[in-house]
């Protein structure tokens, strides 16, 4: 009759509320309309959820388990699952889960071993999400060894009883032998709970509700705590009840998870499922996202060793971490990172500059630009690097050593000064055969270099490279030598006609030389390469002085004089004339010699010519003897 009353009364408040909130509302919207005022409709909003985990600590051989699950999570994202010590003052990521379409995911790991662990007798259960938008924790209380009870022996008085002996029932073939659970004969049988006696609710964050009574069934779902179910039964033990939830789902939950104190009918229990091999729950591996930006590499050591914790997509290289970890799963110390990118970029001068603490390098198409590879503070460096037009590969390197951690990089293009080339225009070329677009273009005021092994300038390569320089003169008229010498090729073009070709492979030991007579302007062009080893490029000239030229100076012959013969009283004898035939005249032609390059020219001395004269073949020849005294 009080339970008849009590329902009464309920409904009769029940109507009174509904009142209250419903027809109230009601008036006051009809009120408005009738007013001619508009009444904002609101939209329902979309709930949010709050995601929840659960723990069960698991005996196992040799090594107990923690079994986590996890529902209302965000679908197909990333879970770390960390111990914490209720001190705070440990901390560990032990396994990662990854939330099914559902938003629920399960993951087991190995209890630690570590005697700082398996001496608490609780823990911290937290559950994050990889991007630190979603948390939940539970409490995981941890077994302890239970003392053994002391038996104290009590002396007791005998006393004897005369117990009549029952009658021995037959058994009759067929009939069937009590069941575990099922009362013996005469046994008075548990009260049954009434209607609302069945009724019970999880106690714990989030409870896994399976398909049979133990750890070894597959979970069916997962429940808040304060969820209200039905209890439908138990197991023989009693440490499992078999329930039904509002949604009609029934399945077995563990009781200690559960407010319901009451005994209830044993039911038939499901068979156990076959035990699958035990193995370690897998790590998924981090899922690769789309890379639209920066490639980042994340290295839980700080020399970018091994295989990365996890690559994300990352929009700039501008990070300032302060002393926290970069990202979840990461150490707050000793931790690397690469970053990878291709850009394109117009030609011209770029300055980056770079901020990092501690270490920090960047390669552009895998040559080293700049290098702060060392321990130190915050500290920025700047460094100018010319780009030719098209894609480059950038590459970032850093690491943190310990305390703060900041990593940055940003560049601008450098407006282009007006060039101008009153000497040699050097076009400078990161391979051997002054083939694309060159690098660098500058003045160079003289072709004289000794590179040895270096690179002629930011951005080229120590070996195999070429410059082309190229430049109009003005030359007086006169013959000029030119000279070149080069480690390795070398070639000069005058007016695009090849004068000297050593275009190979050699060793800055030959100078080569060759002589041209040149009036007026005339275009130059002196193209090196080098291969390998040292480098050196020299290119000169020289006018050399004017020889002057011998010239034929014709001189009238002169005759010589003849010899007058006076006569004499002496004796005279008058030989026989004899003819003398005339003396060809020597003629001598001057040979043009060279004159070397510091003697001065000696002029040469003009030929003589020579007559011999002729006497008739009737002259007398008188011939006078003096007597000697």
């Amino acid at each position: 009759m009080n339970l008849f009353v009590a329902l009464v009364k309920s409904r009769r408040d029940w109507r009174a509320t509904a009142y209250r909130q419903v027809a109230l509302p009601l008036f006051f919207v009809l009120t408005m309309i009738l007013a001619g005022c508009a009444v904002p409709v609101p939209f329902p909003q979309p709930a949010t959820q709050t995601p929840v985990i659960s723990a069960q600590y698991i005996l196992g051989t040799p090594d107990p388990l923690v079994a986590i699950s996890g529902a209302d999570w965000q679908a197909e994202s990333t879970i770390f699952v960390n111990l914490r010590s209720p001190d705070e003052e440990m901390e560990q990521t032990f396994a990662v889960a990854e939330a099914n379409d559902e938003g629920q995911f399960n993951v087991s790991f190995v209890y630690p071993p570590d005697p700082a662990w398996r001496e608490l007798v609780s823990v911290i259960v937290i559950a994050r999400s990889s991007d630190g938008r979603q948390q939940a924790s539970t409490m995981l209380l941890l077994p302890t060894e239970t003392p053994t009870p002391t038996i104290t022996i009590t002396p007791t008085v005998t006393v004897a009883i005369t117990t009549p002996t029952p009658a021995v029932t037959p058994i009759v073939p067929g009939t069937p032998l009590l069941t575990p659970g099922t009362p013996l004969p005469g046994t008075p049988l548990p009260a049954t709970p009434t209607p609302d006696e069945r009724l019970g609710r999880a106690t714990a964050v989030g409870v896994n509700v399976r398909s049979g009574p133990s750890t070894a069934y597959p979970i069916l779902t997962t429940i808040r705590a304060g969820t209200p179910f039905t209890v439908l039964g138990q197991n023989p033990a009693g440490n499992w009840l078999r329930i039904r939830l509002g949604t009609g789902v029934e399945g077995w939950i563990s009781r200690p998870f559960t407010d319901y104190t009451a005994t209830v009918p044993v039911v038939p229990v499901p068979p156990t499922p076959t035990p699958l091999p035990a193995t370690p729950t897998p790590i998924p591996p981090t899922p690769t996202p789309a890379i639209t930006d920066w490639r980042g590499e994340y290295f839980a050591n700080p020399n970018l060793s091994g295989a990365p914790a996890f690559v994300r997509n990352d929009r700039d290289v501008s990070f300032d971490w302060g002393q926290s970890a970069p990202a979840i799963g990461l150490p707050a110390n000793a931790f690397s990172v690469r970053w990878t990118r291709s850009l394109e970029f117009q030609r011209g001068v770029y300055r980056f500059y770079a901020r990092m603490d501690d270490g920090l390098r960047l390669f552009i198409d895998n040559t080293l630009v700049l290098d702060e590879w060392r321990v130190g503070g915050v500290r920025e460096v700047i460094v100018d690097y010319p780009l030719s037009d098209g894609v480059h590969n950038l590459r970032v390197e850093f690491f943190e050593n310990t305390g703060n951690a900041v990593a940055q990089l940003r560049w601008e293009r450098l407006p282009d000064a007006p060039q101008t080339f009153p000497d040699w225009r050097g076009e400078y070329f990161n391979n051997a055969s002054l083939s694309g677009t060159p690098v660098l273009v500058r003045n160079d005021s003289r072709i004289d270099f000794a590179w040895g092994g270096n690179a002629p300038a930011v951005g080229l390569p120590d070996d195999n490279f070429s410059v082309r320089w190229t430049r109009r003169v003005d030359f007086d008229a006169g013959t000029y030598r030119f000279f070149a010498r080069s480690d390795d090729g070398i070639r000069v073009y005058v007016d695009g006609n090849l004068v000297i070709d050593e275009w190979r492979d050699s060793e800055a030991g030959e100078v080569f030389t060759d002589d041209l007579f040149l009036s007026g302007e005339h275009d130059l062009r002196v193209e090196y390469y080098e291969r390998t080893g040292g480098a050196l490029a020299e290119f000169s000239w020289q006018r050399l002085p004017e020889t002057p030229t011998p010239t034929w100076t014709p001189v009238p012959p002169t005759p010589t004089a003849t010899n007058t013969l006076v006569p004499t009283p002496t004796a005279t004898a008058t030989p026989s004339p004899t003819p003398v035939p005339p003396t060809p005249t020597s003629t001598h032609t001057p040979t043009p010699t060279s004159t070397p390059d510091d003697a001065s020219p000696t002029p040469l001395p003009s030929p003589t010519s020579t007559v011999t004269p002729t006497l008739p073949s009737d002259a007398a020849i008188q011939i006078t003897v003096a007597p000697s005294p």
